[in-house]
């Protein structure tokens, strides 16, 4: 009985056992496979079933998985884990630990795991250098390097290719090549791929071409994938092509990595026969399938606009891959379709195709272009439910600009609070929305906020916060640029320019403008032209037009604008002309510049050439016209035109009704200009003073029904301004001696301002050209001395009486 028993017994373990491994290898074949999800669960789902033993190779592959999700609290529940299997001692599997926590920005954990090992290896240091030069510790990382030489541990290739990846200039690069020579390392693969890397990072091309020509392992495809990768990202692109047709000739295996550089390459250069070419290659060597390729393909197809190739190439993908889809929404947003970015979203969703961070960063994007503030409220929470907000900054800066952009300044605040670490990009969009939403005084609140957590503002943001600013502040944030070194930044130069623009002081605008180093930026030429025709100097505005490095729709919109307000036609032609020539986009915007600019010269021929090319006149469009023609006293063309623009379905506006009820009144068309403005309401337009005043001026003119307009248009008046129709009233009697309506209106006028002396006195003037000098002198007497008022003026006293 009891031989049965330890046989059941040996029978069970080795069943466990069997399973254990079973369990094991298939998460490791899930991590291999990047379904880092299904190797958690699996994981999960086995320690809730039974007590199982991970081996020393599992560990690490969930510890990987833990990482590539940004799942840092399953990363720190695996690490008791560790401990308790007895693997904290393994340098395999604290490697992995100290990769995971350097990811999670604890460097402080990961420096404790590697100080209480007993015995450090070669890998165990390249995590810990590694690690630290990730986050951007060069210190820390070269301090741990020295104790590895210290405690003479040899570093190996990939130990100088941490090192070379991570120098911070050119003479510590040759310096690692140097030790890397005098110790025999610079025929390892990592090492002649660092130092290409390394040599064409700092835009030293000839010194990498150097190690290239004098390595011995021009038959590693890495090496060669290192130089084609220099060569383009240093804008060598055609000796990037050169290189890719040696490798091809030289019949080496080339891979996926070969494939995406130089795909790559040809979108950056608009080599599209080029990049044909490759896809061809692609599909003959197999790499169709390749996720890392097929987004490749994505990118050079939707550079080109073709987003329907972009397409049919993440169909040809088989597995489906989220980075492929990842790069389809990319494309459509680069491209400006954010519609078609969620469509292909959603489809993926129905796919069961499981979204990453930067899926939803580019949702939440598109969310927030399109103003869906409900399908991005839904993704964010989804974004809570997948822990993906709270472990990635990039999501939580899309949430807060959807929030922002929406007018949820709020909800925008209430991410930012929770957010854990915010960098500068946070604090921007942040400080951005505060402004898009006019919150100026809580975007310089933050900003001051961002000061005191030693975050340093980057010029974008100074920009935003000059444009929130007024007065001391502005002068402040100024000082704060200087100190900074970046007033001679584009964006904060415009910013500035801008800001001294708004405030009437050109010459410190000029002073802001010189001291932007790279004057080739076109938006700093326009701050400072709009600056000086803001500032009533058009001419000058106009002179710096020749000087410009190159002339978009912004700069010839304001020297038109500068143009029109000094009515110099041949300049006008002139820079007319140069908008031809330079093919600048058909923006309606810059029609109306060329529009108004010759209606204002008088030039009207030329106008109606721009009015009739115009492919969609907008309401600025027909207003210009109409107040032109109205302007010139062609008051029928104008009201044909006013006709014209009804037919087209473009609704008037308050502006075009004055133009139009001007028009009647410059022409005597009395009742034709009443008959407008009748109409307004009609057509949803609420009449205004100016309204008024134009009507009243046009009937008073005439001398008809002057009581009329007391009663009816002026009563139906409800500005708080609306004292000025009744002003112009008073005035229409003067000119017609109608003394009943005046009396009327001048009694109105002193119910709605008491004090004003003026009304007295045109009432005066009235009893007076009417010949009723008893009724002059009994208000001269009566009201005027009881109001305290005093119309004789008091005579002249020359120095020299005295």
């Amino acid at each position: 009985m009891k031989t049965l028993l330890s046989t059941s017994s040996v029978f069970r373990r080795i069943h466990f056992a069997y399973s254990d491994r079973l369990s094991d290898e298939g998460i490791q074949s899930l991590v291999r496979n990047r379904r880092y999800r299904e190797a958690l669960k699996l994981y999960s789902q086995e320690q809730a079933n039974r007590n199982s033993s991970s081996s020393r190779y599992t560990f690490p592959s969930l510890l990987k998985a833990c990482t590539s999700l940004l799942n840092f609290r399953y990363g720190e529940s695996l690490h008791a884990s560790v401990i308790k299997a007895g693997f904290y001692s393994d340098a395999y599997v604290v490697s992995s630990l100290i990769r995971m926590y350097v990811a999670s920005g604890s460097l402080v954990c990961a420096d404790k795991l590697f100080d209480k090992m007993s015995q450090r290896d070669v890998a165990l240091y390249n995590s810990i250098i590694d690690g630290h030069f990730r986050i951007g510790s060069f210190e820390g990382g070269m301090a741990h390097f020295l104790r590895m030489v210290t405690a003479n541990v040899k570093p190996d290739g990939y130990t100088l290719s941490i090192l070379l990846g991570s120098c911070a200039d050119i003479s510590s690069g040759k310096e690692i090549h140097g030790y890397a020579l005098r110790n025999r390392c610079n025929d390892d693969p990592f090492v002649v791929t660092a130092m290409i890397d390394m040599y064409f990072g700092f835009r030293c091309p000839v010194d990498g071409w150097k190690v290239f020509e004098k390595s011995e392992n021009k038959c590693n495809i890495a090496v060669w994938n290192s130089i084609i990768n220099g060569c383009c990202h240093n804008g060598l692109f055609e000796n990037g092509f050169q290189l890719f047709i040696s490798a091809k000739r030289e019949a080496l295996p080339l891979g996926s990595t070969t494939f995406s550089i130089s795909l790559t390459a040809s979108s950056q250069v608009e080599q599209f026969d080029f990049g044909s070419q490759l896809h061809c290659d692609v599909i003959k060597m197999g790499f169709e399938n390749d996720s890392y390729v097929c987004t490749s393909l994505i990118s050079l197809y939707s550079n080109y606009g073709d987003l329907n190739d972009s397409l049919k190439v993440i169909r040809l993908e088989q597995d489906k891959d989220i980075e492929l889809w990842n790069a389809t929404i990319s494309a459509y947003l680069s491209h400006g379709r954010p519609n078609d970015a969620l469509d292909v979203y959603s489809f993926s969703r129905k796919l069961e195709i499981v979204p990453d961070s930067f899926t939803m960063m580019n949702v939440l994007i598109a969310c927030s272009m399109t103003g869906s503030i409900s399908l991005g409220t839904a993704i964010h929470g989804e974004v809570i439910k997948r822990r993906m907000e709270e472990d990635t900054v990039t999501v939580q800066s899309a949430l807060q600009t959807l929030y922002s952009k929406c007018g949820r300044t709020e909800d925008a605040h209430k991410v930012f609070s929770g957010m854990k670490s915010r960098d500068v990009i946070a604090w921007g969009s942040m400080i951005h929305g505060c402004r898009e939403n006019m919150e100026f005084s809580k975007a310089l609140i933050l900003l001051n906020a961002m000061l005191r957590d030693d975050v340093k503002p980057d010029s974008n943001i100074l920009a935003t916060a000059l444009n929130a600013s007024v007065g001391l502040v502005g002068f402040s944030i100024h000082g704060f640029a200087v100190k900074a070194g970046l007033d001679s930044d584009p964006f904060t130069g415009t910013a500035l320019i801008e800001f001294y623009g708004n405030r009437g002081q050109p010459e410190m605008a000029h002073k802001s403008f010189s001291d932007v180093v790279d004057k080739n930026v076109v938006a700093v030429w326009n701050s400072l032209m709009s600056c000086y025709s803001l500032n009533g100097m058009p001419e000058i505005a106009i002179a710096l037009l020749p000087q410009l490095p190159c002339v978009d729709s912004i700069s010839a919109t304001v020297a038109l604008s500068s143009i029109s307000q000094i009515s110099a036609l041949l300049p006008g032609k002139a820079t007319h002309c140069r908008v031809i020539r330079s093919e600048l986009p058909q923006e309606t915007r810059l029609h109306n510049s060329l529009l108004d600019m010759y209606i204002k010269c008088g030039c009207f021929t030329y106008a109606e050439r721009v009015f009739s090319l115009m492919p969609e006149p907008d309401v600025f469009t027909w207003n210009s016209m109409i107040h032109g023609y109205g302007f010139n006293g062609r008051c029928k063309r104008a009201l044909d035109l006013f006709e014209e623009m009804k037919g087209t379905g473009q609704k008037p506006d308050g502006v075009t009704f004055l133009a139009v009820i001007s028009s009647c009144n410059h022409c005597g068309y009395v009742d034709r200009g009443l008959e407008l403005f009748r109409s307004m309401r009609e057509h949803g337009v609420e009449p205004r003073t100016d309204h008024y005043v134009a009507a009243v001026d046009m009937m008073g003119r005439q001398g008809n029904a002057l009581a009329e307009l007391i009663d009816g248009m002026a009563e139906a008046a409800t500005t708080e301004d609306s004292a000025g129709i009744w002003v112009s009233l008073l005035s229409a009697c003067r000119v017609h001696r109608d003394v009943e309506v005046g009396e009327a209106v001048a009694k109105r006028l002193m119910e709605m301002e008491p004090g004003e002396g003026s009304h007295y006195v045109q009432l005066l003037k009235l009893y007076v050209e009417a010949g009723l000098m008893e009724k002059a002198e009994d208000l001269r007497a009566a009201m005027m001395k009881k109001k305290g008022l005093h119309t004789k003026k008091l005579p002249g006293i020359s120095r020299l009486s005295r």
